[in-house]
């Protein structure tokens, strides 16, 4: 700023008041509106809001004597025009669009809901100074689903080449990876850039691009993570604040915030410091020094990636959840009866699966069957074929009329496929996969392990968001070594350190999260090696077989012994997988008091 070198005792700049304190003039705070403060909104009631809003600082702690000196001396209006500094216009779309698409110069309508802007004509000392110093702000939360539904014409001009915006390029995006993109291009080699923005582009796959950009063209320079503490009031946002620097950096400062109201006004933070070089397109995970050694230790030469042994598998994807999967309010020796919308059907039990419906379990659990899935599907030689019509009259007459009430709504569902049926699946995934193969199954929001062993059958549905996840093994590893490993609290805090986060402390444990998770190798050709992998299935099993002996007795007394018992073979637990990976004691401890690992604590 131009005044900066002003000594104190410049009265034009600055003045003393009565208890002693320096305040900034009345000049020197229409100088630095005009001249230093800038800012574009697609909303022209945001725009003059904002005006209005300076405007008001502006005249804060004035009064009609400061006021009327200042029109004495300088002969101008108190209250400048901001025209020139605040403005209306697409911070995201500038001149390029008509590139991309040319007959646009001739829709009026168009023009009035792009609101193209052309940053360095708008702001023309940008070309001088190569950019902005400083850039702050709050930008909008809107994921590409959205943008589709209210300015597909922005969508298709973001993804194309003409845009510059390399981080449009994932399937999902959201709109604030164009303006942190933008915002970077638009900063001068001193700049800082200062966004809160949600933290999930952190970790997810779809981040990859925006996290390849920041560090490829600025540096990390402070990064406030919020957690799952809730900055805006009545909304669920997961956010962090972002502070990036032009400069090279070699280290970055980064502090998590576990109570709001406490630690942002009790004055200077306590940051942990990281090397940015460390950082890249992979997902940024921020834990202590010590638990990061000891994350290192388990991903040593003798593990192996878990996606290597395993398949880890989604749920059935019904696209109709609601129609297709009832817990049963009566049942015959042949069928079942349902209620559904105050309507009560009858479908055959041969037709139905037992499944897990909005159910949750933990660690160890045996899982029962709480629901029916209809099934319209025959399975034969590790493939499922869909009822023909005939057929499925024929020999299922009642679910045949049951699932004819919702024809329309299901016809009218994405199906897969060549020549799909109205009453299939929308998708195909996983539908040979849970028959006659045993199979971990896990909820994928959790707040501690969620892992359970099944060899039933059981069915159920989701996506890459859950409910759940199941694995299977492809390997000669057994599923109950995979369960003991995952199942030890260092794993845990595995997910947990690189994991999305969700408020009630759940975070989650979904594919990316687990997949690359290190299991320790086996050389099952060594009869020592088989030693340690088959004692670990022991120790599993039998904490599996004394959960449900706890589950099932009532007796306090009983009930003690068996909680004594798990404590102990969970202790052998512990030992056993420490031991695999030659991790001590002292080093789990470490990892389980980090204090980057245990922010469950909201805002007070």
């Amino acid at each position: 700023m131009e005044f900066v070198a002003a000594s104190v005792n410049d009265g034009e700049i600055i003045n003393q008041v009565f208890d002693g304190s320096y305040h900034l003039t009345l000049k020197a705070k229409h100088q630095i509106l005009t001249s230093n403060i800038f800012g574009v909104d697609i909303n022209p009631y945001a725009v003059e809001v904002s005006k209005f809003s300076l405007l008001l600082k502006l005249l804060e702690g004035e009064n009609s004597g400061s006021i009327e000196n200042y029109l004495a001396k300088h002969k101008q209006k108190v209250l400048p025009s901001l025209d020139n500094n605040i403005k209306c216009g697409n911070s995201l779309v500038d001149d390029s669009y008509f590139q991309f698409n040319p007959e646009a110069i001739d829709s009026n309508e168009l023009l009035f809901k792009l609101k193209p802007f052309n940053w360095k004509e708008e702001f023309d000392f940008l070309e001088q100074r190569n950019g902005f110093d400083a850039i702050v702000g709050n930008p909008p939360y809107v994921r590409i689903q959205n943008i589709v539904k209210f300015s597909a014409e922005e969508v298709k001009f973001f993804q194309s080449d003409i845009s510059g915006y390399t981080v449009a390029v994932a399937e999902t995006f959201d709109k604030y990876y164009l303006f942190i993109q933008r915002a970077i291009s638009l900063l001068n080699e001193n700049g800082v850039l200062g966004y809160i923005v949600p933290h999930k582009f952190f970790i997810v796959k779809g981040g990859k691009a925006l996290r390849a950009f920041i560090t490829s063209h600025s540096s990390l320079f402070k990064v406030i993570h919020f957690g799952v503490a809730q900055v805006f009031p009545n909304r669920s946002t997961y956010t962090a604040i972002l502070i990036l620097d032009k400069k090279e950096r070699e280290e970055f400062f980064f502090k998590r915030i576990q109570r709001i109201a406490f630690e942002l006004t009790a004055g200077s933070l306590n940051y942990d410091t990281y090397k940015t070089g460390l950082y890249s397109e992979q997902p940024w995970v921020f834990v202590s020094k010590t638990s990061e050694q000891v994350f290192q230790k388990l991903k040593g030469e003798n593990t192996v990636a878990l996606h290597t042994i395993a398949e880890i598998a989604v749920g059935l994807q019904t696209s109709a959840d609601k129609v297709y999967i009832f817990q049963p309010t009566s049942e015959t020796s042949t069928t079942y009866r349902l209620n559904f919308k105050g309507t009560e059907y009858e479908v055959e039990k041969a037709i139905c699966k037992p499944c897990l419906y909005d159910l949750s379990f933990g660690l160890f659990d045996t899982v029962k069957p709480n629901a029916q899935l209809i099934f319209p599907y025959t399975i034969q030689a590790d493939k499922a074929e869909v009822f023909s019509e005939d057929y499925f009259q024929q020999n299922f007459p009642l679910t045949w009329a049951y699932l004819n009430n919702f024809k329309e709504p299901l016809s009218k569902r994405s199906i897969n496929g060549n020549s799909p049926k109205w009453y299939q699946y929308g998708r195909s995934q996983s539908l040979t996969r849970f028959h006659n193969t045993p199979k971990l199954i896990w909820s994928v929001l959790s707040t501690k392990p969620p892992y359970v062993f099944d060899e039933n059958n059981l069915q159920f549905t989701g996506g890459g968001n859950g409910p759940y996840y199941s694995l299977f093994t492809n390997s000669n590893y057994s599923l109950y070594y995979i369960l003991g490993i995952l199942a030890h609290p260092l794993f845990e805090a595995m997910v947990k350190a690189g994991a999305s986060e969700f408020r009630g402390a759940y975070y989650s444990h979904g594919k990316q999260f687990i997949e690359n998770l290190p299991i320790r190798k086996i050389d099952f050709a060594n009869a020592e090696e088989m030693k340690l992998h088959d004692e670990l299935v022991k120790t599993v099993k039998k904490l599996i077989e004394t959960k449900v002996a706890y589950s099932e007795v009532y007796l306090g007394a009983k009930k003690k012994v068996l909680k004594h018992k798990m404590d102990l073979l969970f202790g052998s637990l512990f030992t056993q997988v420490n031991s695999l990976y030659g991790v001590s004691n002292e080093e789990m401890d470490s990892v389980l008091n980090d204090e980057e690992l245990n922010n469950e604590i909201n805002e007070e």
